[in-house]
């Protein structure tokens, strides 16, 4: 298994890789955002960033999982809500098409919706529109780019979400361990941490 981080950077590279993934069945290989499909992009990541998500409010955090929850249905995936002492963790999975070789390649973002409380005194934009609710409405983005008429995306794409990380992550692990067959991948990208220095994706 590999993993790519990137931070803010891991947005661009979400949609890039979309696009190299996407299966072109009588159209462009790299579709491009129409204008009013970069409207929609931008209200989904307003309709995000709109709800509170301080990881210490558990309603604001279950009305956050509940939207994602909606929202990546609507695209195909598959949705658990793994209940856990502290705040959901959200794992998806959208299938796949087979390749000639056997299952497909399996794919894994994560992100986290959770973001941190931010001092009375700051003027307040919408804290987590780059940590990490922007590369959640990226994620939505490609998906919609790559799998409109005429295409398929061939990857089996999961998705790990939870609400914790500004918290320090303390049951994602435990969660995941519990649900491993559920999460097992080839790959996994990061839409979450500092970019390297080098302006480069990184591997481990």
């Amino acid at each position: 298994m590999h993993r790519l981080a990137g931070g803010v950077g891991a947005t661009a590279a979400a949609i890039g890789l979309g696009c190299l993934l996407v299966s072109a069945q009588g159209g462009p290989q790299q579709p491009r955002l129409a204008p009013e499909a970069q409207r929609a992009a931008v209200r989904e990541l307003a309709a995000l960033v709109s709800l509170p998500n301080v990881a210490t409010s558990s309603a604001d955090i279950r009305r956050n999982a509940e939207y994602l929850t909606a929202a990546l249905t609507r695209r195909g995936f598959s949705m658990r809500t793994i209940e856990t002492t502290r705040s959901p963790v959200l794992v998806g999975v959208r299938p796949g098409v087979p390749g000639a070789v056997g299952r497909p390649l399996a794919l894994t973002v994560y992100c986290h919706y959770d973001g941190p409380p931010v001092p009375a005194e700051w003027r307040r934009y919408a804290r987590s529109s780059s940590d990490d609710k922007g590369p959640i409405a990226a994620l939505l983005t490609a998906i919609d780019l790559t799998a409109g008429p005429g295409r398929s995306i061939r990857p089996t794409i999961r998705v790990v979400l939870e609400g914790d990380e500004e918290a320090g992550s303390p049951v994602l692990e435990e969660a995941l361990r519990a649900h491993a067959a559920e999460v097992a991948t080839d790959l996994v990208i990061m839409m979450d941490g500092p970019r390297h220095a080098s302006g480069r994706p990184t591997y481990d």
